[in-house]
């Protein structure tokens, strides 16, 4: 009678564990499914942030090298008008160098 008891009670811990694992199959195929909804939308989420930030990247490339562009101009422009001014002064000082010596050589001519 005691056997009897024991299988029967073996029976219904196997029945009941037979139901639990196809609860827990289940919910595991739920979970897998999700799992792999989130996987998708993480991909997605992933995808649009890059297409963002490739967005603001340009942008801000734009911008800076407006900005870089306008100053490297007038940098240029500022270097140009100095270049400019010291070629003006060399070639005073040039011009003013060959006129002595072409009025030292006709001192030289007339005075011989």
């Amino acid at each position: 009678m005691q056997q009897q008891m024991f299988d029967e009670s073996f029976a219904q811990l196997s029945s009941h564990q037979e139901q639990y694992a196809e609860a827990i199959a289940a919910h595991a195929e739920n979970i897998t499914a999700a799992a792999a909804k989130l996987e998708t939308y993480r991909e997605q989420l992933l995808v649009e942030l890059a297409q963002q930030a490739n967005n603001r990247i340009k942008e801000t490339e734009e911008r800076v090298y407006a900005s870089v562009s306008e100053r490297v101009v007038r940098d240029v422009e500022a270097a140009n008008a100095a270049f400019i001014d010291s070629m003006k002064k060399l070639l005073m000082f040039v011009s003013a160098a060959w006129g002595i010596g072409l009025l030292l050589l006709v001192a030289v001519v007339v005075f011989k």
